[in-house]
């Protein structure tokens, strides 16, 4: 059997999408049973760069996360971990 690495965010955590997200940029997934996955952002998810959402869910393929924010999905590349600690 393979080793699967864990998912990276879960549903409810708050997270930032990269200050530095770039549309030439390509960003890929670390967990779950497609890490490794790649994909570029669209330029309405870079305008979002900075900003902080929730996590809504995983696709079914848990190849991307959907945010509560809009209907587009990223690799968790594409975002930073909120940590309550900070706040």
């Amino acid at each position: 059997m393979d080793y699967v690495i864990p998912l990276q965010f879960k549903q409810g955590n708050h997270v930032m999408v990269r200050p530095d997200l770039n549309i030439n940029t390509v960003y890929q997934t670390f967990g779950g049973k497609n890490a490794g996955y790649r994909a570029t952002p669209t330029l309405n998810m870079v305008r979002l760069a900075g900003s902080e959402f929730e996590i809504k869910e995983y696709s079914r393929s848990q190849k991307t996360v959907k945010l509560k924010c809009c209907s587009s999905y990223w690799t968790e590349q594409m975002q930073e971990c909120v940590c309550e600690s900070l706040l």
